[in-house]
């Protein structure tokens, strides 16, 4: 459910003059413009479009230099862009800059009803995202940030309707320009064209939105609790189904024989029929890392690491390899539809069935080949919590945890009798589909 784009619709619907009903009192007074009809949608009769230059100024930020850094006792707290977070706010951090008090400006210092901007960045994403800083510290805004402060104190509140709306990112967007810097000149600002209703319309307005952004903030926690309760079910199905505690045995099943080795210690006790196999007993490996793939405009799908998600490939991102290097892979081995992709690092862990008949799979994933029927199982086997922590546990590295394919052979999964494999896969996706209709 995405919560934002409802957001947006409210903002959408307020700026248009469609939220509240139009109270038809008083007009905003404006200048006569020549060209007041080519404007992107039409308003309520009391409503104007006005430049936000006639509503606020743009104030520059404090430029400095490393000698002017001084201690927090010392000085007066710089925020920079990364103190503008994505919803809105201004947060102090703990890494932030406190310059010299010769450097204080009062001008500079953010009021209450000021809207922050971030003016200079290289991401088109964050250029311009707007905040508001709702502390009691004095904070004064660095070089790559602009206030938009109000003229008149009263406008501040609706100022920031237009401000979180796509309306004026969109605009934003447009202005920026540059190839690795994106700037916001002042004009950018003041030159915007604005909905502008009634004094007393702003303020209906505002108390609509503080409402409804309220519920939607509630539903929201409440949604992001039941999808965490979600994780915390699957969990517990995919460990009941590991540890044989899913479905009853019967006793008309033959019983798995034992080959090769057993784990040293056995993590949980398993139905008397099962047994414990490694992964290299289990699975043919085909391991492409060690070179990274050269990307062409087409050819042979390449599934990365970034498409192989927890039990599904999202093909969001496609990228492609060569023919030529495709066939020089087969000497390694050849993925295949149906085969489990396993993600050794960045993330480490994701476990999927391969869904195309012609693929090749990415540096960060090991092709795990099989000739069992319930390839599910094994698949539904690999990510429940104890094959997880297992992973992790044995996961190497600093920055990004990953696992050799020496110690992954290693790892033991329990196996069922064949029949009891389909009784367990039907029985799982049972409930995960059960699952997935409460929290969607």
């Amino acid at each position: 459910m995405n919560f934002d784009q409802i957001r947006e619709l409210l903002l959408k619907s307020a700026i248009q003059g469609k939220l509240v009903p139009n109270l038809g009192i008083t007009s905003v007074e404006q200048k006569r413009d020549s060209k007041k009809d080519n404007k992107p949608f039409h308003l309520p009769n009391t409503w104007k479009w006005m430049k936000l230059g006639d509503l606020v100024e743009v104030i520059a930020g404090t430029s400095y230099k490393k000698s002017d850094i001084v201690s927090e006792s010392e000085g007066v707290r710089i925020i920079r862009g990364g103190n503008l977070s994505s919803d809105f706010n201004v947060l102090l951090k703990s890494d932030d800059v406190f310059v010299s008090k010769v450097l204080l400006d009062r001008e500079k210092e953010v009021r209450e009803s000021d809207i922050v901007i971030v003016a200079s960045t290289g991401s088109k994403d964050v250029i311009g995202r707007p905040a508001v800083y709702e502390g009691n510290e004095a904070i004064q805004i660095g070089a790559f940030l602009r206030i938009v402060r109000p003229k008149d104190e009263s406008y501040a509140k609706y100022l920031r309707v237009i401000f979180r709306s796509n309306y004026y990112r969109d605009h934003i967007r447009r202005c920026a320009k540059g190839t690795n810097i994106n700037n916001i000149r002042k004009e950018y600002i003041t030159s915007l064209e604005i909905p502008v209703p009634p004094k007393n319309e702003q303020s209906y307005i505002v108390k609509k939105l503080e409402e409804d952004f309220f519920e939607i903030d509630r539903a929201e926690k409440a949604y992001r609790e039941l999808q965490n309760l979600s994780e915390v079910l699957r969990g517990k199905i995919l460990q009941k189904a590991i540890e044989g505690n899913l479905v009853p045995q019967l006793d008309s099943e033959e019983p798995v024989e034992q080959i090769g080795s057993v784990p040293e210690d056995v993590p949980f006790t398993i139905p008397e029929k099962w047994k414990w196999r490694s992964l290299d007993e289990i699975f043919k490996f085909v391991d492409y890392r060690g070179k990274t793939p050269t990307k062409t405009a087409s050819g042979v799908r390449l599934i990365t690491a970034s498409n192989v998600k927890q039990g599904y490939i999202d093909h969001k991102r496609v990228e492609y390899i060569s023919e030529d290097e495709y066939a020089s892979r087969h000497s390694r081995g050849i993925s295949q539809k149906g085969d489990i992709l396993f993600t050794t690092e960045a993330p480490l862990g994701n476990v999927a069935i391969a869904d195309l008949e012609v693929y090749s799979a990415g540096q960060r994933v090991i092709t795990l080949q099989t000739d069992s029927d319930n390839k599910s199982l094994l698949m539904y086997f690999m990510l429940s919590p104890y094959f997880q922590k297992a992973l992790k546990d044995k996961a190497t590295g600093t920055t990004a945890k990953g696992i050799k394919a020496a110690r992954l052979k290693k790892m033991f999964l329990p196996i069922p009798p064949v029949e009891e494999q389909q009784r367990i896969v039907l029985k799982v996706e049972e409930l995960l589909k059960q699952l997935e209709k409460i929290t969607s």
